[in-house]
This record gives structure tokens, sequence and C-alpha cells, in this order.
């Protein structure tokens, strides 16, 4: 009887948490384009960095300029809303970055982190002192060790001053004036000038990489010893070096089942959408490795890295430190997080094709999940309001070869729907929704506005926009709303 009861419990306590996930719907981070801290501190950052600038040539003015532009990029990528500041993603990779700061005194200081909101699975140090992190690294990789590991790399580059000392190296190369010279008689030869100035160049190349190469051995090296003073686990920085190789590689290999996530009853999957003859081709041509690609690189092999990471890991004695130092589980939706703000993206640059692909992923791996729903069928009136008016490639990508199977495969099948097919599988997806129960979440509201108004009811889409309007004003959807006229 205990047994039956206690099953019963168990199923009743599934059910409960199952209608729970589908009770939230993921809130995107807002963008903001104004942080008047981070502006004063990049300005004070780049006046500090301009006093080691010595003397009156054109190297040291083309330095100036470097330090100019990266302060430029900053300032731009702060109101464009590229970076995300005060959000939980923020906090989580600020509070990984304290860690490391604290433990290690040589990086207290002028050093600071932000998270961008750039696809790219990356992190990288300005030289400046600003380390930033990639969204599209954040759900790449395993745990908070390796991320912790990845953040001591970079503070190691600047550790070492590695951004200037390579600004440097280029600016005495590109005022050298006998190699000036030796370029200007080269271009006034007729014969030949192509191989010649390759000669020429391909040796400055090469020093640069070379340099480079030396530098993410050094800060692979560093970057262990800084995070072997925090409580964190050293022995995942070899898997994170190990999983960079895996970053040029499609994180999810699975083809999505677009006949199960299409397929309705008042609308039946069509097996024609399924058609697809593969990318495009033109102008593609086999490529064949060189030597010369790999002394190109500028970063050696992620499995020589890892191999050399090991064997000085192999040498030291090391503390068996923490994986997580915040929960597991904070990690897992931080991940989470990051996906979908990735999609959030895609779509805030009016890429549907792209941020529809995502969405379809994401429903795969949660599909109790409703934001990822929402943007499946947004992204789909959206491309049928634009087709409407005639304009449907500037938000859809075509196939490529650039691309991987699976993204050039939904760019297909978007590409044999019809204007009736994205209308209906558009509104048939939204249905499934949750039926007004999420009336008050702003992405629901507005995605049920341009699902209406594709579906060409213009009642409702008058009473949506009036009730967005009531709630949300000042909204992040405020200004297309206000924008929308209903006849």
């Amino acid at each position: 009887m205990f047994r039956t009861i206690s099953l019963f419990v168990f199923a009743l306590l599934l059910g409960l948490i199952a209608r729970g996930q589908e009770q939230n719907i993921y809130t995107p981070a807002p963008v903001i384009k104004k942080n008047v801290r981070f502006i004063a501190e990049t300005d004070s950052l780049n006046k500090l960095y301009c006093k080691r600038i010595t003397g009156i040539s054109k190297k040291s003015e083309y330095i100036r300029n470097v330090f100019k532009e990266r302060k430029e990029y900053l300032n731009n990528a702060v109101s464009n809303g590229d970076f995300m500041f005060d959000c939980d993603i923020y906090l989580y990779v600020q509070q990984i970055f304290d860690t490391i700061v604290k433990y290690n005194p040589p990086l207290q200081g002028k050093m600071r982190i932000v998270v961008s909101r750039y696809t790219e699975p990356n992190a990288f140090a300005l030289g400046d002192g600003t380390i930033v992190v990639n969204l599209g690294l954040l759900n790449r990789l395993d745990n908070e060790s390796q991320l912790a590991f990845i953040i001591c790399h970079e503070l190691s580059h600047q550790y070492f001053d590695h951004v200037f000392n390579k600004i440097n190296l280029i600016a005495e190369k590109k005022f050298d004036e006998d190699f000036d010279k030796q370029i200007k008689k080269t271009l006034k030869q007729e014969y030949n000038v192509h191989s010649k100035l390759m000669a020429l160049v391909m040796p400055l190349l090469f020093d640069i990489t070379k340099y480079s190469r030396t530098d993410e051995s050094q800060a692979d090296s560093m970057g262990l010893i800084f995070l072997s003073h925090t409580p964190y686990n050293t022995s995942e920085s070899i898997k994170a070096i190990a999983k960079l190789d895996l970053f040029d590689l499609e994180k999810d290999t699975n083809n999505i089942d677009l006949k199960k996530s299409f397929d309705y009853e008042d609308y039946l999957f069509k097996n024609e959408w399924l058609t697809y003859h593969g990318a495009s081709s033109l102008g593609a041509f086999e490529y064949k490795s060189t030597a010369i690609d790999d002394s190109l690189k500028t970063h050696p092999d992620c499995k020589i890295r890892a191999s050399a990471l090991e064997h000085l890991y192999s040498k030291l004695t090391w503390a068996p430190g923490k994986i997580f130092l915040q929960p597991e589980d904070k990690f897992k939706e931080i991940s989470y997080h990051a996906e979908a703000e990735i999609i959030e993206t895609n779509y805030r640059i009016e890429n549907y094709g792209r941020a529809l692909f995502l969405a379809l992923q994401m429903s795969m791996h949660f599909p109790q999940d409703i934001y990822s729903k929402l943007i499946v069928s947004r992204c789909l009136s959206k491309i049928y309001l634009n087709r409407k008016k005639h304009v449907p490639y500037m938000y859809v990508d075509n196939t490529s070869n650039e691309y991987f199977e699976n993204y050039n495969r939904v760019l297909a099948f978007i590409n044999e729907l019809t204007m009736h097919d994205l209308e209906m599988l558009g509104y048939l997806g939204f249905q499934k929704c949750g039926n007004d129960k999420f009336g008050s979440n702003e992405d629901y509201l507005f995605t049920k506005l341009v699902i209406y108004l594709a579906h060409n009811d213009l009642v409702i889409s008058k009473s949506v926009k009036e009730n967005y309007v009531a709630i949300f004003k000042g909204g992040k959807f405020a200004e297309e709303v206000t924008n929308i006229k209903i006849n």
C-alpha cells in the first residue's frame, strides 16, 4: 500500500514539475545601450595606455590610432547593445572573474570582464584590461571550472601584455623604412609583382603568427597557474583546451525532425517541404591543406596545446579543487539562458532563418519550452509578412557550402513553403503556446500580434496592439508596435 501511494505521489510530483515548466517563459535580458560607468572606465583605461606611447613618429601615431579605434569599438559595442550588463549571465561570469582575481593579487587593479552577445564560441583580451566573453562560448563548455580556465587564459594575455607587444611589433614592421622601400620598388616592377610581394610579406606573417603561437602557449601555462591559486579544479583546464578543437564543428549534429515539428491535424505535413538538392556549390573548389596553413594559424593546434598543458600538469602537484563553486544547476541554467540569448540576438538582427533554426534545436532539447516555440511561430510569420512586402531574402540566408547541412536543410524547407504554408504553420504553432495564459508576458503578447497580423485578423490584431501598449509602454517592442498600422 505504501509503495502504491509512493508511486502515485511520485507521478503527481512529476506532473507538477512538468506543468511548472510550462508556466514559465524565458524572459530575455534587456538590451542596454547606455552604461556611463563602463564608458568612463574605457576612457580612463585608454588614457592610461596612451601614456605608454612616447615620442612623435609614424609608429607612435599608428599605435595611438589603434588605441583610439579600440576605445571606439568598446563605446560602439555599448551603444549598439552588444554587451550584457546586470543580468544573470553577466553576474555569473563576473562572480568567476572576481574569484580568480581574489586569489591572484597580481591581477588586481585595472582589469574587468564583460559578456558580449556575439554568437561565436570565443573569449578574447583587448589589451586595455578588458576581457570579453562571448555568449556563444557559454553553452559549449561542460562546467564552471572550464570557463574559469578560459578566463584565466585571457587574463594571462593581459598579464604578459601580449596585445600591446603585438601592436608594437606590427607598427615596427609597418614603418620599417627598408621594408617600405622594398615594397615600393617591387610595385614598380613589370613582371612577377605578386610573387615578389608574397616573398616580402610572408616572413612578416610568419613572424607575427609565430609570436602569436608563443603567446598562446604562454597564456595556457600561466592560465593554469592562475587557476591553481583558486578553489577550482585544475584538471578541467586540459579538457577546456581540447574542447577548442570542437568549436569549429556543429554543436548539435542531430537533424531536426521537421515533420514532427510541423505536422498538425488541421494542416498535414507535406513531404515536398523536405525537398533538398544540397547547398549551392557555385564557386566552390576542393581545398587541400598545406604546411603554410598550420604555420599561419593564430592558435596552435589544440591537441598540441592540450598535450603541452598535460605535460606541465603532470610535473607538478595540484590541489584537487572543485568543478563548481556556484551550484551546478546554476551553470546548466546559464547555459540554457545563453542558448536562448543567442536565438534572441539572431532575431534582433532580423536573421529570422537562423533564429528559427536555433529555436527548433532548442525545442528538441527542451520540448516543454515555450520561448523557443514562440520564436518559431513568430519567425514564420515575420518571413510571411516580409515576403508579402517582396523583401524575403534580407531575412533568410540562402543555402551555402559555408553552412552545416542541418542548417541548409532548414533553409531549404523555408524556401519550399508557400505564403499560405508560412501563415498556417506560424498560426497553428502559436496555438500550442498556452492559449493566452501567458497574456501578461511581453514576448507572448508581441508574438500574438505578429501571428494575427499575418493571419489577417484585424479585429484581434487591433485588440492585442492596444493591450500591448497599455501593459508595456516603453517595452522592447514598443517602437515597432507603435509603428504598426492596422486599418
